[in-house]
């Protein structure tokens, strides 16, 4: 057992997270690992095992500065550890970096004097593993996460008292700052394991100006699904109050925490800076108070029925002097569970669609993703017999999709229910029935149009209450999210909210 990281070989996972606080590294095991394990406390480094969608992964607190963090690189390589990945803060040394920028690290040079020690001060040139680093790109790529690659610098300093340093270290193409890198690759090297460094920018130290990012902010720049709203949270927090509109900042970390946060706000206006996809998960946390929606997201159907500006400046007039408009909510029962719903639900491929959907980058905006992912899974989609009862009506039938309608817009900017209105007290459904591929490809580009209802194979009916029944389940979806199976029961819910729209 080595003598700071007090654990046996096994209880750490070949992959490991270090970020350099410790709490950090309880924070990311407690929000994003599954069966987390704390693995050691010696000395409060905290080091926790446990599972990313079903991979054992470890994190694993370091401390500050190259000396300290070196023991712990080297005690996990005595554990069994063969991926190191420090996962921490710089200082963004470009005059182009923004708070919430992703820097990957190509090599470190070595401003403390840790590294060369370690080479008996021999010529050297710290460098991450290609593993690591191609792996970073690629899922930051994927996600649609904009970042900058190249050199960063370990300093030995917090307290610069050179401050032309840092200036010095830009004009040369440096990244970034921190202090613990260099020797992370170095010894990596040396051991024949894999070394790598993930950076979120939380100062900027140029230009004779010091930003610094709030914890709340970073973690929603280091958190957020596609990087869009989160890494320019703090630029759109400043512009909104420059704009008149201020508060109290609750940022999400994981899908689903929204619902929480709603339901905890001590609030008589909650703004929602986000897509359908947070909408919705507001609605379900808290239906009593006013809400306004600045939309940030690939999925933006709810604001179209609505009027809500797309653009910032516009959008956030309309939260801070829009007009309250009482609204109707969709609520669903279902076999797993219920869910509210503001805008659209649906039953049968389009639950299918929406898993796959959100699976992918969503750097192509929502229109587009939805699309591939709707024609992708219509290649292997069955069409299956479905009993839908909407009030007093009832059809029996081979369907496509029961489409539950409270807005008009769903599936990124599909017009699927054009005369549907939100305070009528009464859903607009559509049957899509048995179509075919042939039937698919002439018909899809209308259902931007809104004239797909002419279809022989489409029937619109309308009612507050509609059951969804199949012999076998069927994929339910609310507002774009994935909510459960078949039988389902919906239900409008008359003036549920109130939401600020165009005067």
């Amino acid at each position: 057992m080595p003598i700071h990281i007090r654990a046996e070989p096994g209880e750490y996972a070949e992959a490991c997270l270090l970020p350099g606080d410790p709490l950090r590294a309880k924070y990311i095991a407690e929000t994003y690992l599954d069966d987390a394990v704390e693995r050691n406390s010696e000395r409060g480094l905290l080091g926790y095992t446990g599972t990313w969608e079903g991979k054992p992964v470890s994190v694993q607190g370091t401390g500050m500065g190259c000396p300290g963090a070196t023991i712990v690189f080297e005690e996990l390589v005595q554990l069994g550890v063969k991926k190191l990945l420090r996962v921490g803060t710089c200082g963004g040394l470009q005059p182009h970096h923004q708070l919430g920028d992703l820097i990957v690290a190509l090599s470190a040079v070595p401003a403390d004097s840790t590294a060369m020690h370690l080479v008996a001060n021999e010529p050297h040139c710290p460098t991450a593993s290609w593993e690591l680093i191609h792996g970073a790109v690629h899922v930051a790529k994927e996600t649609g996460q904009p970042m900058h690659v190249g050199p960063i610098v370990s300093s030995d300093l917090f307290y610069n008292p050179d401050e032309g340093q840092y200036e010095r270290w830009s004009k040369r193409g440096v990244l970034a700052v921190e202090m613990e890198a260099a020797a992370l690759f170095t010894v990596a090297a040396l051991r024949g394991v894999h070394g790598g460094c993930l950076l979120t920018v939380s100062d900027i130290v140029v230009e004779g100006e010091f930003k610094r990012i709030s914890d709340d902010e970073l973690r929603a720049a280091v958190a957020s699904a596609n990087g869009a709203t989160g890494k320019r949270w703090p630029e759109l927090r400043r512009r909104a109050a420059e704009l008149g509109l201020e508060g109290e900042t609750r940022m999400s970390t994981r899908p689903g925490e929204l619902t929480a946060l709603a339901r905890d706000a001590d609030a008589d206006l909650l703004v929602v800076v986000g897509g359908d996809g947070a909408v919705n998960e507001v609605v379900n946390g808290r239906r009593d108070v006013e809400l306004a929606v600045i939309p940030r997201g690939t999925g933006m159907d709810f604001i179209r029925t609505h009027g809500i500006p797309s653009e910032f400046d516009d959008a956030v007039a309309v939260a801070r002097d829009g007009r309250p408009c009482e609204l109707d909510l969709g609520h669903v029962q279902f076999r797993e569970g219920e869910r509210w719903f503001a805008n659209v639900a649906s039953v049968g491929m389009s639950g299918a669609v929406a898993e796959r959907a959100n699976g992918m980058s969503k750097a192509l905006g929502g229109k587009v993703t939805f699309f591939y992912a709707l024609a992708r899974e219509f290649l292997v989609w069955r069409n299956t017999d479905v009993t839908v009862r909407c009030d007093d009506a009832e059809r029996r039938g081979r369907m496509h999709d029961v489409i539950v309608a409270n807005g008009q817009y769903h599936g990124g900017a599909m017009w699927l229910a054009p005369e549907a209105r939100a305070d009528d007290g009464q859903f607009d459904v559509i049957l899509i029935g048995d179509v075919n591929k042939l039937d698919f490809i002439t018909t899809a580009p209308k259902l931007y149009k809104g004239t797909h209802l002419a279809h022989p194979k489409v029937e619109l009916l309308r009612g507050a209450t509609v059951d969804v029944d199949a012999p076998v389940p069927l994929p339910i979806e609310t507002d774009g999210e994935v909510a459960g199976t078949t039988p389902a029961h919906f239900e409008v819910v008359p003036r549920a909210v109130r939401v600020r729209v165009p005067v």
